[in-house]
């Protein structure tokens, strides 16, 4: 099963990143939600194209299974990209996408936990003497 990558607008959601940030100075103004809406609708044109090649692809090379028929992709004005909730920020669509697949195939290790701690198991196992982000 290949799923279905859903870009969704939450105000209270993208509130919380809004208000946390307003308390640091932004070297940037925090967009507005009329912007990310439009954002998402341009990542949409431009994801549509690309979404199954790109699932199956991290699929077929990680040799895990998508167990879930959708995912929703929260899409916030500023913030560091997230596996669980999958949430991105408004940035270049360039940008967007390289870091949406990486975030996803974070999302699919998770979907797989119990065979993916296997294989962390195996890796911390093996090479004690690495520094976990290595590992």
């Amino acid at each position: 099963m290949i799923p279905k990558i859903r870009f969704v607008y939450s105000f209270p959601y993208d509130n919380r990143f809004r208000t946390a940030l307003s308390e640091k100075k932004l070297q940037k103004s925090y967009p507005t939600p009329e912007q990310i809406r439009k954002f998402i609708k341009k990542i949409e044109k431009i994801w549509s194209g690309k979404e199954k090649n790109i699932l199956k692809a991290i699929s077929n090379l990680s040799g895990l299974k998508w167990r879930e028929k959708e995912i929703n992709c929260y899409v916030v004005g500023i913030a560091r990209g997230l596996s669980s909730p999958l949430t991105m920020k408004v940035d270049s669509p360039e940008y967007f996408i390289d870091i949406l697949i990486h975030e996803l195939i974070h999302n699919i290790q998770n979907q797989n936990r119990k065979i993916f701690e296997k294989w962390l198991n195996f890796l911390a196992k093996n090479y004690k003497e690495e520094h976990p982000l290595t590992i």
